[in-house]
């Protein structure tokens, strides 16, 4: 099975900057500028992970879809361990 990982555009990136940058001055207006570079490397964080949390149920969907084809069909391999 071929690892597929999309590709970010520069619409995306520069989208992201954007918000990290609206959401860091947010915080320094509200709670002082000490906690505004937290909260940006807490959006890039949590952006980061849930990319990579899609890309690994993506895989596993995948995964289990093609285990479930080959379950289904009367001559392919089941998965199991022959009777013995």
């Amino acid at each position: 099975m071929t690892k597929h990982i999309p590709k970010r555009t520069a619409s995306r990136w520069i989208l992201d900057i954007a918000v990290a940058a609206l959401l860091g001055i947010a915080v320094a207006l509200l709670w002082g500028w000490q906690m505004a570079p937290f909260f940006v490397v807490l959006y890039f964080a949590l952006g980061w992970a849930m990319e990579r949390g899609q890309l690994h149920k993506k895989e596993v969907d995948a995964h289990r879809e093609e285990w479930l084809n080959r379950r289904k069909k009367p001559d392919g391999d089941t998965g199991t361990l022959p009777p013995s």
